[in-house]
């Protein structure tokens, strides 16, 4: 049985061609006196007006009789996590995270991290809130092997510390990821952003944070973080999936974000949603990413090209790669096969260019990504430097076959690039990755993933 709702509309006339209506209720939206009309359409009509005439819609109404609640289990059995995650071994293992919220901190006896060795990081402010208990069992059960260390960064007296990181930290523990679920406000590239970029640069952690939770701001910082991994919020218990209303409007930087999405609302035995929910599930998929595939410890921007190529859903249905609202689309586990490949050079080289074997009808997406210095950043950002001018250095993705060119993904505002196609033919095609501005001296760390969509 398909779904039902209820819309309340304005200025109907305009959306007499989109609605499959009866032949009254046609008459009653062309009646000049019409000024708004209650009707009931199946589902897909629904989401087909609310991709195409938000502007026009005042109301969506669901039955109360639809449950739209599902276990934690089946939110991450949909997403691949046991099938092509821990039935095969892969649950974190050999990952150490370190999860923090501030000041504040998880209850480490709360039945769903019961038996989990938990290191408490001392320092700073710690207060136990069931936010930081309800995200940090998130990622626990989303990646059981994993090593969690928690700790406060309120109130300590190291540089980083008002911006959710620690450096005393590295010098106790090799940390490969970071997750935080909270941030705040902000239209420019702020000074935790810096921040962000800085210690994901100098030290190799990947950064997780929550883009934030209102559709009609801008993502909230460190979100807006050249290198972090910004996730947002869709909704997986229903049919087809939708997004929440995360955050997805970019800063003035015009960097695209949020990067990737993941569920984040409707999870029984959790109160509340968003992106507070989706960022530690999605950390939590990277962390079985590690351990499958050690190359990508202290390679931030390998595992995030290798994040935005083997996405498992287009969410927003826009028909972009990368889009406004969910970025690369939903994150999760798959089987199909993939290449990776990553440079760390002094010097940026002019391009970069190699040799791979396709197969006609396959589908294939190919993403790249680069760091960037937070203090190099935030120094052109203060500068007044027009957004298309801001990298340091920026790189082109374009793939040939033969000399005839199949993709190209080409931002000036963007330390990524990412193409789908279908290959016309079977052969080696040329993958180039060249190298359109270098604007200030900077190392260069390169991530490289080819994935096989179907």
């Amino acid at each position: 049985m398909q779904r039902r709702g209820t819309l309340r509309l304005a200025r109907l006339k305009e959306l007499l061609p989109s609605l499959p209506l009866t032949s009254s209720e046609k008459e009653k939206l062309l009646n000049p006196n019409t000024v708004q009309i209650r009707l009931k359409l199946k589902k897909n009509s629904i989401l087909e007006l609310s991709n195409k005439k938000s502007h026009l819609i005042t109301h969506i109404g669901l039955p109360k009789k639809i449950k739209l609640h599902q276990s934690l289990t089946t939110t991450l059995d949909k997403m691949g996590v046991y099938t092509y995650g821990h039935n095969i071994g892969y649950t974190g293992q050999g990952v150490t995270i370190f999860h923090t919220e501030g000041d504040g901190i998880a209850n480490v006896n709360d039945s769903r991290l019961a038996d989990t060795n938990i290191i408490n990081f001392p320092g700073g402010d710690q207060i136990v809130t069931e936010h930081a208990t309800n995200t940090l069992s998130l990622f626990h059960i989303t990646a059981p092997g994993s090593q969690l260390i928690i700790g406060s960064t309120d109130a300590v007296s190291t540089p980083s510390a008002a911006c959710f990181t620690r450096t005393d930290l590295l010098a106790s523990y090799p940390i490969d990821l970071m997750t935080v679920s909270v941030g705040y406000g902000g239209s420019v590239y702020e000074y935790c952003d810096q921040v962000w970029d800085n210690y994901s640069y100098q030290n190799g952690v990947s950064m997780f944070s929550s883009s934030g939770n209102d559709a009609s701001l801008m993502v909230t910082s460190p979100s807006k973080s050249y290198n972090g991994f910004s996730v947002g919020a869709y909704n997986n218990s229903i049919s087809p999936y939708a997004m929440e209303p995360s955050s997805y409007i970019n800063p003035l930087t015009k960097a695209e974000k949020p990067d990737f999405v993941a569920p984040g609302s409707n999870i029984d035995g959790y109160t509340g949603w968003g992106t507070s929910y989706s960022t530690p599930i999605a950390a939590g998929v990277a962390a079985m990413r590690l351990q499958e595939s050690a190359g990508f410890k202290g390679q931030p921007a390998l595992l995030k090209s290798f994040m935005l190529a083997t996405t498992i859903s287009d969410i927003d249905n826009d028909g972009k790669v990368l889009s406004a609202k969910d970025g690369a689309g939903a994150v999760g586990m798959s089987p199909n096969y993939w290449n990776w490949r990553s440079w760390n050079e002094n010097v940026p080289a002019t391009s970069y260019s190699f040799s791979e074997p396709m197969t006609a009808g396959k589908k294939y997406r190919i993403a790249i990504s680069w760091l960037v210095s937070g203090d190099t950043m935030k120094q052109r950002v203060d500068s007044g430097i027009l957004a298309e001018e801001l990298l340091p250095v920026d790189y082109d993705l374009s793939v040939y076959n033969g000399i005839t060119q199949v993709a190209l993904s080409s931002s000036s505002t963007d330390n990524k690039e990412m193409v789908e196609f279908t290959a016309p033919t079977s052969g080696n095609y040329t993958v180039i990755i060249n190298r359109k501005a270098y604007r200030t001296t900077t190392k260069l760390y390169l991530g490289y993933t080819r994935y096989i969509v179907n």
